[in-house]
């Protein structure tokens, strides 16, 4: 016979995990090469590299957008994620109205947005900077609750540090249901 408490703990556990759902997005390259990700000193090769995203965070703060996509919704220095950020949030709002807007990604900060990778959780040695080259479009940014944020992305990546390529052919897409409120977003959104 199965205890009442159990029923009710997995009926609850069923609701938090659907209600918890925020959309799905993906990355993948051909490989990436990692300085001290299992050890100091040694170069791991991941190949091909996969991520899969099932969280977003959108931070705002000053005029500048702070994305964080990552498998869930661990501490940021626990998680594998991707890390965009964009000085014109609000031309990019106005843009996904009318179509989309695509940004160029520079390794040298330069571009019209940043797009990092971050291996916190398989690399947790890691020292390298790892910086998008390439492209990241964005279809829908309507990041109050909600909402959707939908784009995809197409990059190379490069460790800041050396310039040296690490990654080739990095290509993803995102579409999430915006939701506030921790751990989601740590603020009122603000309405660009």
């Amino acid at each position: 016979m199965t205890h009442p408490n159990a029923v009710l703990t997995a009926s609850l556990m069923l609701a938090i995990a659907s209600g918890c759902d925020q959309g799905h997005g993906s990355l993948a390259g051909d490989y990436l090469e990692v300085a001290d990700c299992a050890r100091p000193g040694e170069i791991t090769r991941i190949e091909p590299f996969e991520l899969d995203l099932q969280f977003l965070s959108v931070q705002a703060t000053l005029g500048v957008t702070v994305m964080r996509m990552s498998p869930d919704a661990a501490l940021a220095n626990l998680a594998d994620q991707v890390g965009i950020s964009i000085t014109k949030a609000a031309e990019l709002k106005l843009a996904t109205e009318a179509s989309q807007r695509t940004f160029e990604l520079r390794a040298d900060g330069t571009g019209e947005a940043e797009l990092t990778l971050a291996l916190m959780k398989r690399c947790r040695y890691a020292s390298a900077s790892l910086v998008a080259v390439g492209t990241i479009t964005f279809k829908d940014w309507g990041w109050r609750g909600g909402q959707r944020v939908r784009g995809s992305m197409a990059f190379d990546l490069v460790d800041r540090r050396t310039g040296a390529l690490v990654g080739t052919n990095f290509t993803g897409d995102f579409d999430f249901e915006s939701k506030t409120g921790s751990p989601y977003t740590p603020f009122a959104p603000i309405n660009y």
